[in-house]
């Protein structure tokens, strides 16, 4: 499992997430040469020689490459980032169950970073007097989780709008 301390096997190769294995191949090919004794006139260092070969063997496989990639993103996910590095994580509201007690509605949802149940919880009021303009005719409102430092960007539309919308048509 990769930390996100430690580089990626993308940055060590120096390619990008979307690469081709012709890249893989050539960045691997490039980057020996690069670290290469005989070029560089340094001593060699065969951790980054073992990190440089299990990068390749890792994104040059199929199977391999979608499974190391699953497991980055769980590892940013985990640690509050996304794999983009573009900053919060964004969820629809629609991601949440709804809750109805005593003629009002709470908005549920567990923490993907924690898994604490309902980490996140989000009244009626919390949508109406918090939400910000999104431009595109939705709203953003930004939580955080109740059990750990994780925060969220949601995304939802006024249902009184869509509703006045829908009978106009």
């Amino acid at each position: 499992m990769t930390s996100i301390t430690q580089k990626t096997h993308y940055e060590i190769l120096e390619v990008e997430r979307d690469c081709s294995v012709q890249d893989v191949k050539n960045a691997y090919r490039r980057k020996l040469l690069n670290i290469h004794p005989d070029k560089t006139n340094k001593q060699l260092d065969s951790d980054i020689i073992a990190k440089i070969k299990l990068a390749h063997a890792t994104l040059s496989d199929p199977q391999l490459r979608t499974k190391y990639d699953d497991e980055l993103i769980q590892t940013y996910k985990k640690s509050g980032l996304i794999s983009t590095g573009e900053g919060l994580d964004i969820v629809n509201l629609d991601d949440f169950e709804y809750v109805e007690e005593d003629d009002m509605g709470n908005f549920l949802k567990d923490c993907p970073r924690c898994t604490g149940e309902n980490g996140f919880v989000l009244t009626e009021d919390d949508l109406a007097e918090n939400g910000t303009p999104d431009g595109f005719g939705g709203y953003n409102i930004i939580v955080q989780c109740n059990a750990c430092s994780l925060w969220l960007k949601i995304k939802y539309f006024d249902l009184e709008d869509e509703e006045e919308e829908g009978q106009q048509v």
